[in-house]
């Protein structure tokens, strides 16, 4: 990924903290490349996540391929997916040990959809295993920390998600909730999640 309009640090913590319909409107404007998004989510997850814990794979090749065979008029988006996503060649650990080595064979119908509409994955998020606790921790990845105060929880299951949007990492990130998953870690972190 390149830093197509030459931005600088500042300019790319500002952008990288825009939400999603913000970032898409400055493409469509074509006051910034795509492939600036992209950038920005790379050196953002690369800057954040040694403290955080949030992410636990990238793999920006897909986005590359999609940035080499589209029209100037095309706004695509990074994200990430919650660790239980499957999604064909990412990994599908669901934050278990017992699933540690598992990949995606196929993509979830909900994840192509996305993906039609210019919302590409660069990445997985961490979760506790299974998605069992109500805490951001996993004996696979070991705790994930609140970007307001590290000593404590980002609270889970979609633990990564939350501190991944909180911190800039990527303007959203998929999640899912049976009961509270969302919520509670978009709360504690700061951020909106439904």
């Amino acid at each position: 990924m390149r830093n197509k309009d030459g931005l600088s640090p500042g300019d790319i913590h500002a952008l990288s903290m825009l939400d999603a319909t913000a970032q898409k409107a400055l493409v469509t404007n074509k006051s910034v490349h795509n492939e600036t998004l992209f950038f920005c989510a790379q050196e953002k997850i690369s800057a954040f996540n040694p403290a955080f814990n949030a992410v636990t794979h990238t793999d920006f090749s897909l986005a590359e391929a999609a940035l080499n065979n589209t029209s100037g008029d095309t706004v695509l988006l990074p994200y990430l997916l919650k660790g239980s996503d499957e999604y064909s060649g990412f990994p599908m650990q669901c934050g278990s040990r017992l699933r540690k080595d598992a990949t995606g064979t196929a993509i979830h119908p909900f994840m192509e959809a996305l993906s039609a509409n210019g919302m590409l994955p660069v990445g997985m998020t961490a979760m506790p295993e299974f998605g069992l606790l109500a805490s951001g921790e996993s004996l696979l990845y070991g705790p994930s920390k609140n970007p307001w105060l590290t000593s404590h929880s980002a609270l889970g299951s979609s633990t990564g998600a939350a501190i991944a949007v909180a911190t800039g990492m990527t303007p959203y990130a998929h999640a899912s909730d049976a009961a509270g998953s969302i919520r509670m870690p978009a709360s504690a972190c700061g951020v909106v999640g439904f």
